[in-house]
């Protein structure tokens, strides 16, 4: 399961490549005019967190319905101080607030508006080095997500190294999910029986990231150990 925002991860690359239509010098052949838009479907985000990227999506269709594929959009924010742009329509929030989203193919616009708000858990709870073990605990007072309470610890890593994160408690079945600062998921593990530990093992590269220590069960807190081991090869 994932419960941890933002959960749209599903980035649409974008490529623009203009078509050019060469005619040799004599050839008869009549050259297939360009299909014209006559619509265009944008879809984008509603809600954004601080530092969040999202790929919007843009379709241009023809008259028929079909869709057109050779065409140049350009892309612009009515805020970039809320939310920026980039040409091939990825969104990053970089404030709170509103910005109105555009993209324009020829004649033709369509808007969306995007709402950033604060990270509601942009405050680690402490930090951790490999090697590091700590107790923690869940409380009424820890980061609130649907239906989830969170400890977030960032986590510093000096240079790449295979790790083994382990989350252990009495209280709950515990869940620990690895984050970059932006809330990108990059792996999960929770566990299926009272006892058993959350377990997350792999290479991570040098840089810091999030490791978010939570319960199975909605609603759940109480204590519990995390601990980052290094992982020695044979």
């Amino acid at each position: 399961m994932v419960h941890l925002i933002p959960r749209r991860r599903h980035p649409i690359a974008l490529f623009l490549l203009p078509a050019f239509l060469l005619a040799g010098c004599g050839d008869s052949t009549p050259t297939t005019p360009p299909e014209l838009v006559a619509e265009l479907e944008l879809t984008g985000p509603e809600t954004m967190v601080e530092g969040e990227t999202v790929q919007a999506d843009l379709v241009a269709l023809d008259e028929a319905g079909n869709v057109v594929t050779d065409v140049v959009v350009e892309w612009s924010s009515s805020d970039p101080e809320v939310v920026e742009v980039d040409p091939a329509g990825l969104l990053t929030a970089q404030g709170t607030g509103a910005a109105l989203i555009t993209a324009t193919v020829d004649d033709l616009t369509e808007s969306f508006e995007v709402e950033v708000v604060e990270n509601p858990c942009a405050t680690p709870v402490g930090q951790l080095a490999p090697g590091d073990s700590v107790t923690g605990e869940l409380t009424e007072e820890s980061c609130f997500l649907e239906e989830w309470f969170y400890d977030s610890w960032l986590l510093e890593i000096d240079a790449a190294v295979e790790v083994r994160i382990e989350v252990e408690s009495d209280d709950f079945i515990p869940y620990v999910l690895l984050t970059d600062q932006f809330l990108n998921q990059l792996a999960e593990n929770e566990a299926t029986e009272p006892g058993e530990p959350a377990v997350l093992q792999g290479t991570l590269p040098a840089g810091d990231l999030l490791i978010w220590a939570s319960s199975s069960e909605t609603d759940q807190v109480g204590g519990y150990q995390l601990s980052v081991t290094e992982v020695n090869d044979p």
